[in-house]
């Protein structure tokens, strides 16, 4: 702990020496601050900065950077581990990495004998080296695999949770939660994905009204009728591909 300590004052006097905020109270206070953050870098702010009552708000930012070219990738990598390697800092080999990746991708990995490409996973989702319908590169877009067997699970939950609930209120429930899922995997090329949480929330939600049933199950004739007054959201791409395409112009 005290090699900790130790470190943060380090790096809070080397990043924050030269602060001016225009008043000698308001620097000491904050490099205070940093020192608290530093110390305890996984908790919240509130548990960081303890007896802090008065503090309106603190902010940490972290960013995923993605850098174009193999050789400013193998340069900023190395800078940025010699800067860690400062403060006794390394970066996390799995969260770190190098990935040939772009329109010349699929011909050098037949070359080096692999099938396809290597894929990256950002933000949830699997980026991966594909065509359009006229044969061009393009990049695809689906949710990642563990986040979609996330996302089921937690839908599953919701409805084992919801159980004895009415049916509009089981319905609600699961139409503000695949809003949600929507809104934020409904990109284009991945509407395969947002289709098969659908169907899985149909097959549970489903499965969920034949166990409280009296009646020995619900036959998918009476689960129509039931979606019918009561209907789940259907998948919806929020960015489609027009839109998409404005954006990467952007």
């Amino acid at each position: 702990m005290a090699q900790m300590a130790s470190r943060s004052t380090a790096w809070t006097a080397t990043e924050f020496g030269q602060l001016d905020l225009g008043d000698v109270r308001l620097n000491r206070r904050a490099r205070t601050l940093m020192e608290s953050m530093a110390a305890a870098p996984t908790a919240s702010v509130p548990k960081a900065c303890n007896g802090w009552g008065e503090t309106m708000a603190a902010y940490r930012f972290f960013d995923n950077a993605n850098v174009q070219y193999e050789s400013d990738a193998r340069r900023v990598q190395n800078a940025l581990r010699k800067r860690l390697e400062k403060f006794g800092l390394t970066l996390e080999p799995s969260k770190t990495k190098l990935v040939a990746f772009g329109r010349f991708a699929p011909r050098n990995a037949g070359n080096s004998g692999r099938k396809r490409p290597e894929t990256i996973y950002f933000l949830g989702f699997t980026l991966y080296c594909t065509q359009n319908l006229k044969g061009r590169f393009k990049v695809g877009m689906r949710t990642e695999k563990s986040r979609l067997r996330r996302s089921l699970a937690n839908l599953q939950d919701l409805m084992r949770q919801a159980r004895h609930l009415s049916i509009r209120e089981q319905s609600e429930k699961l139409n503000r939660v695949l809003r949600g899922h929507y809104a934020y995997y409904g990109i284009a090329g991945n509407f395969r994905a947002l289709l098969q949480v659908h169907r899985g929330v149909e097959r549970y939600w489903r499965k969920m009204l034949s166990s409280r049933s009296r009646s020995g199950g619900v036959t998918w004739e009476a689960f129509h009728q039931i979606k019918t007054r009561f209907p789940l959201m259907r998948p919806k791409l929020h960015l489609p591909y027009r839109a998409l395409q404005a954006i990467a112009v952007l």
